[in-house]
Protein backbone atom coordinates (compact mmCIF):
# COMPACT_ATOMS: atom_id res chain seq x y z
CA UNK A 1 0.00 0.00 0.00
CA UNK A 2 2.95 2.42 0.78
CA UNK A 3 4.78 2.41 -2.78
CA UNK A 4 1.57 2.38 -4.00
CA UNK A 5 0.62 5.21 -2.44
CA UNK A 6 3.96 6.66 -3.40
CA UNK A 7 3.78 6.05 -6.90
CA UNK A 8 0.54 7.90 -6.90
CA UNK A 9 1.80 10.99 -5.30
CA UNK A 10 4.70 11.34 -7.88
CA UNK A 11 2.16 10.71 -11.08
CA UNK A 12 -0.69 13.16 -9.39
CA UNK A 13 2.40 15.67 -8.09
CA UNK A 14 0.51 18.77 -6.38
CA UNK A 15 -2.32 16.90 -4.94
CA UNK A 16 -1.42 16.10 -1.27
CA UNK A 17 -2.88 12.59 -0.92
CA UNK A 18 -3.77 13.25 3.13
CA UNK A 19 -6.73 13.56 5.27
CA UNK A 20 -9.60 14.05 2.99
CA UNK A 21 -8.08 12.54 -0.03
CA UNK A 22 -6.89 9.11 1.68
CA UNK A 23 -9.22 6.49 1.48
CA UNK A 24 -9.14 3.99 4.10
CA UNK A 25 -7.31 0.77 4.05
CA UNK A 26 -10.85 -1.20 3.23
CA UNK A 27 -11.38 0.98 0.67
CA UNK A 28 -7.98 0.06 -1.03
CA UNK A 29 -8.42 -3.27 -0.09
CA UNK A 30 -11.98 -3.67 -1.85
CA UNK A 31 -10.66 -2.14 -5.18
CA UNK A 32 -7.51 -4.02 -5.41
CA UNK A 33 -9.26 -7.29 -4.56
CA UNK A 34 -11.74 -5.85 -7.96
CA UNK A 35 -7.79 -6.20 -10.12
CA UNK A 36 -7.12 -9.29 -8.26
CA UNK A 37 -10.22 -11.27 -9.00
CA UNK A 38 -11.17 -9.46 -12.27
CA UNK A 39 -14.63 -8.61 -10.97
CA UNK A 40 -15.48 -5.11 -11.30
CA UNK A 41 -18.59 -4.18 -9.29
CA UNK A 42 -20.06 -0.42 -8.40
CA UNK A 43 -18.20 0.68 -4.91
CA UNK A 44 -21.26 2.56 -2.63
CA UNK A 45 -20.29 5.78 -1.53
CA UNK A 46 -20.72 4.88 1.96
CA UNK A 47 -18.17 2.11 1.84
CA UNK A 48 -16.06 4.69 0.90
CA UNK A 49 -14.17 6.04 3.60
CA UNK A 50 -11.48 7.88 4.30
CA UNK A 51 -8.10 6.88 6.42
CA UNK A 52 -8.80 9.11 9.28
CA UNK A 53 -12.07 7.48 10.24
CA UNK A 54 -10.71 4.64 9.84
CA UNK A 55 -7.88 5.02 12.32
CA UNK A 56 -10.54 6.32 14.47
CA UNK A 57 -12.69 4.06 14.43
CA UNK A 58 -9.88 1.29 15.41
CA UNK A 59 -8.74 3.25 18.14
CA UNK A 60 -11.49 2.52 20.34
CA UNK A 61 -12.49 -1.09 22.10
CA UNK A 62 -13.81 -3.47 19.46
CA UNK A 63 -14.65 -7.07 19.72
CA UNK A 64 -11.56 -9.67 20.04
CA UNK A 65 -11.33 -12.88 18.99
CA UNK A 66 -9.01 -15.73 19.65
CA UNK A 67 -6.66 -17.66 17.45
CA UNK A 68 -3.66 -19.82 17.00
CA UNK A 69 -1.06 -18.90 15.43
CA UNK A 70 1.63 -21.47 15.18
CA UNK A 71 0.90 -23.32 18.21
CA UNK A 72 0.41 -20.45 20.13
CA UNK A 73 -2.51 -18.68 21.14
CA UNK A 74 -3.36 -15.02 20.33
CA UNK A 75 -6.24 -12.66 21.49
CA UNK A 76 -6.35 -10.53 17.71
CA UNK A 77 -8.28 -7.50 17.33
CA UNK A 78 -11.34 -7.57 14.86
CA UNK A 79 -10.88 -4.52 12.56
CA UNK A 80 -14.32 -2.26 12.43
CA UNK A 81 -15.57 -1.33 9.34
CA UNK A 82 -16.29 2.49 8.69
CA UNK A 83 -19.05 3.93 7.33
CA UNK A 84 -18.81 7.09 5.97
CA UNK A 85 -21.71 9.75 5.37
CA UNK A 86 -23.01 10.61 2.40
CA UNK A 87 -25.67 13.45 3.47
CA UNK A 88 -24.51 16.57 1.57
CA UNK A 89 -22.94 17.38 -1.30
CA UNK A 90 -19.49 17.89 -0.21
CA UNK A 91 -19.33 14.74 1.92
CA UNK A 92 -20.88 12.90 -1.60
CA UNK A 93 -18.34 14.60 -3.14
CA UNK A 94 -15.74 13.04 -0.50
CA UNK A 95 -16.32 10.30 -0.70
CA UNK A 96 -16.31 9.50 -4.62
CA UNK A 97 -12.84 10.96 -4.33
CA UNK A 98 -11.95 8.43 -1.69
CA UNK A 99 -13.40 6.15 -4.29
CA UNK A 100 -11.42 7.58 -6.63
CA UNK A 101 -8.21 7.50 -5.07
CA UNK A 102 -8.17 3.72 -4.40
CA UNK A 103 -9.27 3.14 -7.77
CA UNK A 104 -6.18 5.60 -9.00
CA UNK A 105 -3.97 3.46 -6.77
CA UNK A 106 -4.89 0.15 -8.16
CA UNK A 107 -4.18 1.84 -11.78
CA UNK A 108 -8.02 0.97 -13.75
CA UNK A 109 -9.25 4.14 -13.22
CA UNK A 110 -7.03 7.51 -13.49
CA UNK A 111 -8.03 10.00 -11.35
CA UNK A 112 -8.68 12.90 -13.78
CA UNK A 113 -11.23 10.41 -15.83
CA UNK A 114 -13.41 9.91 -11.82
CA UNK A 115 -12.58 13.03 -11.32
CA UNK A 116 -14.09 14.89 -13.93
CA UNK A 117 -16.79 12.64 -13.59
CA UNK A 118 -17.35 14.04 -10.04
CA UNK A 119 -17.18 17.38 -11.26
CA UNK A 120 -19.95 17.32 -13.92
CA UNK A 121 -21.47 15.31 -11.34
CA UNK A 122 -21.82 18.64 -8.71
CA UNK A 123 -22.51 20.67 -11.23
CA UNK A 124 -25.27 19.06 -12.54
CA UNK A 125 -26.95 20.33 -9.13
CA UNK A 126 -25.66 23.96 -9.37
CA UNK A 127 -27.30 24.85 -12.51
CA UNK A 128 -30.21 26.65 -12.51
CA UNK A 129 -33.39 24.54 -13.31
CA UNK A 130 -36.02 25.50 -15.82
CA UNK A 131 -38.81 27.20 -14.59
CA UNK A 132 -41.49 24.38 -13.51
CA UNK A 133 -38.68 21.77 -12.42
CA UNK A 134 -36.87 21.12 -9.09
CA UNK A 135 -33.21 21.00 -8.64
CA UNK A 136 -31.28 17.59 -9.01
CA UNK A 137 -31.02 15.98 -6.04
CA UNK A 138 -28.11 13.89 -4.49
CA UNK A 139 -30.46 10.27 -5.25
CA UNK A 140 -30.45 11.58 -8.60
CA UNK A 141 -26.64 11.95 -8.55
CA UNK A 142 -25.70 8.30 -6.69
CA UNK A 143 -28.62 7.12 -9.28
CA UNK A 144 -26.54 8.05 -12.48
CA UNK A 145 -23.39 6.76 -10.84
CA UNK A 146 -24.68 3.36 -10.21
CA UNK A 147 -25.98 3.37 -14.02
CA UNK A 148 -22.01 4.54 -15.09
CA UNK A 149 -20.68 1.34 -12.83
CA UNK A 150 -23.67 -1.23 -14.09
CA UNK A 151 -22.99 -0.59 -17.92
CA UNK A 152 -19.24 -0.40 -17.35
CA UNK A 153 -19.46 -3.90 -15.43
CA UNK A 154 -21.52 -5.65 -18.53
CA UNK A 155 -18.79 -4.06 -21.15
CA UNK A 156 -15.61 -4.85 -18.94
CA UNK A 157 -14.46 -8.64 -20.32
CA UNK A 158 -10.51 -8.07 -20.21
CA UNK A 159 -8.41 -7.97 -17.06
CA UNK A 160 -8.58 -4.61 -14.77
CA UNK A 161 -4.67 -4.66 -14.32
CA UNK A 162 -3.11 -1.96 -16.22
CA UNK A 163 -1.20 -1.96 -20.05
CA UNK A 164 1.85 -0.21 -20.27
CA UNK A 165 0.90 1.75 -16.98
CA UNK A 166 -2.71 3.05 -18.58
CA UNK A 167 -5.56 1.72 -16.63
CA UNK A 168 -7.93 -0.23 -18.87
CA UNK A 169 -11.44 1.32 -18.23
CA UNK A 170 -10.12 5.25 -18.97
CA UNK A 171 -11.41 5.46 -22.51
CA UNK A 172 -14.98 2.97 -21.55
CA UNK A 173 -15.34 5.05 -18.42
CA UNK A 174 -15.01 8.42 -20.20
CA UNK A 175 -17.65 7.20 -23.28
CA UNK A 176 -19.79 6.18 -20.71
CA UNK A 177 -19.91 9.88 -18.65
CA UNK A 178 -21.93 11.64 -21.84
CA UNK A 179 -24.03 8.03 -22.48
CA UNK A 180 -27.75 9.23 -22.42
CA UNK A 181 -28.60 5.92 -20.24
CA UNK A 182 -26.22 7.55 -17.93
CA UNK A 183 -27.15 11.31 -18.06
CA UNK A 184 -31.10 11.11 -18.01
CA UNK A 185 -30.69 10.34 -13.90
CA UNK A 186 -29.18 13.81 -13.58
CA UNK A 187 -31.73 15.90 -15.12
CA UNK A 188 -34.09 18.23 -13.54
CA UNK A 189 -37.65 16.76 -13.01
CA UNK A 190 -40.81 18.42 -12.97
CA UNK A 191 -41.67 20.18 -9.74
CA UNK A 192 -44.73 19.31 -7.81
CA UNK A 193 -46.11 22.69 -7.31
CA UNK A 194 -45.76 22.85 -10.90
CA UNK A 195 -48.18 25.42 -13.27
CA UNK A 196 -50.64 23.02 -15.53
Amino acid sequence: KQSRLENQSKRLAGLRIVGELSPSHQLLDLTNSMVKTRLLTWVAPSKCSKRDDEVQANIKLSPSKLQIERATLKVAQIPVATVADVGSELKLQWTLQHRGMAMDQGRFLDWAYREDWVQGLLQSITKESPSGFGTIKLEQMVRADTELWALLVQQQTKSLRPSNDVPVLNEDFKKLTTDPRVTTFVLPLPSSSRPV
